[in-house]
C-alpha cells in the first residue's frame, strides 16, 4: 500500500513539474505587438516591460544571431528608440571600428548624407545600405536636433570601408601637425606606417608580414609616445584636443591589432584546426572591444547609460568553451573570454545583456564580394527552446531567470545564439533575456555598391 501511495505521488509530482515548466515557459513570454521600424512614429510603449528590468542597468547589451538579419535590426531599432526616449540611454556603440564610428557620427552632427558615408567608412565590399541603416541613421540625425542627443561610435578594432584608412591617416596628420608631432610636409615614419598598413592588409597570408608587423608596432609605439609626451607637457592644449589624442593612441593600437588579428586568421593549417584558431581569435578580439568600451564609459561617457550592439556570441556572459584544438594560436588565446564576459566581470549587476533568436526564416548573406539575399537558417529541432516558443507567439520577449527548468543538463536548453549552430548552453548565466523573432527576414537594400 505504502508503495502505492509513493508511486502515485511521485507521478503526480511529475505531472505537476511538467504542467509548471509549459505554464511557466507560455505565462513568461512578454508578447511584442510588431517589430517593423519602417518610421519611428509606430507606438512604442509594448516595450515597457523593460522598464522594470532595467532598473539599476548602466549598460545594455542588445545580440543578435547573425549581421545580416533584416528582422533583428528592425526589432533592435525599436529597442534603441525605447531604451533612448523613455529610459535615458543616450549612447550607442556598435559591433564596428572606433574610429569609422566615430568619424561617421562627426559627419552626421554636420549634416552629410549617412548612405554615402556609409558606403564609404562602415561596410566592406560590397557596401550597402539597407532600410533599417536608413530607420536608424534618420532617427540620430534627427535626435541632434534635441537637448538629449543619441551618441554614436564604434569598439572594435578591425577597420571597413574603402576610405576608412586614409581617411584614418588623413585626421592623424591634422592632428598631430600643428603639435609638431609630425614634419609639416611628408612625414617619413607616417608614411611608412600607412604603407606597411596597406601591405599587410592586402596580403595578410605573406610570410613576411611578422617582421612587417613588428616595423609597424614601432611605428605605433613612436607617435603614442609623442603623444604622451605632449599630453603631460603643453598644459595649454584644450581638453577637446586631449581627448582628440587619448582616443588617437587608442585608435592606433586598435590598427595595430587588427593586423594582428587578420594575419593570423589567415594562418593555414589542419582543416579540423581553423574553426578553432578563428574561435580563439575571435575571444581576443572581444577582449579588446572590452577593453574599448570600458574606455569610452570611463574617458568619453562617463555617467552616462549605454547600447551596446553585437553579436549573441560576443554579449554572451559566461565563457563557454566550444573547441578543445591544441594549436599555437589556440594555446597563446587560451585565458579569453567574451565581450560579455569581461563587462559582466567589471559591471557586475549594472550591466543587462540579451540575446535575438528565431525559428525559421532566411537572411542576407555575403559570399566573395557579393550579397546573397536568400540564405535559409538552419533548421530547429523539437529539443530546441525556439521550437517551443514558435508554438507561442509571433514575436516576444522572456526574462530568463523567470523561465522554469526542469531537466537534467543543469539549466540547459539547445538553443541557436548563431543562426548556423546549435549550442548546450546555461542560458540562466549566459544572458538576462532574450528577444525572439518567430521568421527571420533578410534586409531590404535601399542601395549596393561595389566600390573598389
Amino acid at each position: 500500500m505504502n508503495q502505492l501511495v509513493v508511486i502515485i505521488l511521485c507521478c503526480l509530482g511529475s505531472l505537476s513539474l511538467h504542467a509548471q515548466e509549459k505554464n511557466l515557459i507560455r505565462n513568461d513570454i512578454i508578447k511584442i505587438d510588431s517589430i517593423s521600424s519602417l518610421n519611428f512614429r509606430d507606438d512604442i510603449s509594448d516595450l515597457s516591460f523593460l522598464k522594470n528590468a532595467l532598473v539599476g542597468k548602466s549598460v545594455v547589451v542588445l545580440g543578435e544571431e547573425t549581421h545580416l538579419d533584416g528582422a533583428t535590426d528592425d526589432l533592435k531599432n525599436r529597442v534603441i528608440k525605447y531604451l533612448h526616449e523613455k529610459e535615458g540611454y543616450n549612447v550607442l556603440i556598435v559591433e564596428g571600428s572606433v574610429f569609422g564610428h566615430n568619424y561617421f557620427y562627426e559627419k552626421l552632427k554636420n549634416g552629410e548624407r549617412p548612405d554615402s558615408l556609409c558606403a564609404r567608412f562602415l561596410t566592406k565590399r560590397p557596401s550597402y545600405y539597407t532600410s533599417s541603416d536608413s530607420v536608424l541613421y534618420s532617427y540620430i540625425q534627427q535626435q541632434l536636433r534635441t537637448s538629449t542627443p543619441l551618441k554614436y561610435t564604434g569598439m572594435d578594432l578591425m577597420t571597413y570601408g574603402v576610405e576608412a584608412d586614409y581617411q584614418f591617416y588623413t585626421e592623424l596628420i591634422k592632428l598631430l601637425e600643428p603639435l609638431k608631432i609630425i614634419a609639416p610636409a611628408r612625414d617619413p615614419i607616417l608614411e611608412k606606417m600607412s604603407k606597411l598598413h596597406a601591405e599587410i592588409h592586402n596580403q595578410p597570408q605573406k610570410k613576411t608580414n611578422k617582421k612587417k608587423l613588428c616595423e609597424f608596432k614601432l611605428s605605433v609605439d613612436f607617435f603614442i609616445a609623442k603623444i604622451d609626451s605632449v599630453l603631460l607637457t603643453q598644459k595649454a592644449i584644450s581638453s577637446e584636443t586631449a581627448m582628440s589624442l587619448s582616443l588617437l593612441k587608442r585608435e592606433l593600437n586598435n590598427y595595430y591589432q587588427g593586423l594582428v588579428f587578420i594575419v593570423q586568421l589567415s594562418r593555414g593549417g589542419r582543416s579540423e584546426d581553423i574553426n578553432s584558431i578563428r574561435y580563439f581569435l575571435s575571444l581576443k578580439r572581444d577582449s579588446l572591444m572590452a577593453d574599448n568600451v570600458l574606455w569610452l564609459m570611463k574617458n568619453r561617457y562617463p555617467g552616462e547609460k549605454i547600447i551596446i550592439s553585437c553579436s549573441n556570441m560576443h554579449a554572451i556572459s559566461a565563457y563557454i568553451p566550444t573547441v578543445s584544438c591544441e594549436t599555437s594560436v589556440t594555446r597563446s588565446l587560451k585565458d579569453t573570454y567574451t565581450l560579455g564576459y569581461y563587462l559582466k566581470n567589471k559591471l557586475n549587476d549594472k550591466l543587462y545583456t540579451t540575446a535575438t533568436v528565431s525559428y525559421d526564416g532566411s537572411h542576407t548573406k555575403t559570399v566573395q564580394d557579393r550579397i546573397e539575399t536568400y540564405h535559409p537558417v538552419t533548421k530547429r529541432s523539437e529539443e530546441t527552446l525556439e521550437f517551443k516558443l514558435s508554438k507561442k507567439c509571433v514575436y516576444g520577449f522572456v526574462a530568463v531567470n523567470q523561465l522554469y527548468f526542469n531537466n537534467k543538463n543543469n539549466n540547459c536548453f539547445k538553443m541557436f545564439p548563431t543562426y548556423d549552430k546549435e549550442y548546450d548552453i546555461q542560458w540562466d548565466k549566459a544572458y538576462d533575456g532574450f528577444f525572439y523573432i518567430k521568421t527571420m527576414y533578410p534586409h531590404r537594400y535601399e542601395k549596393i555598391w561595389d566600390i573598389k
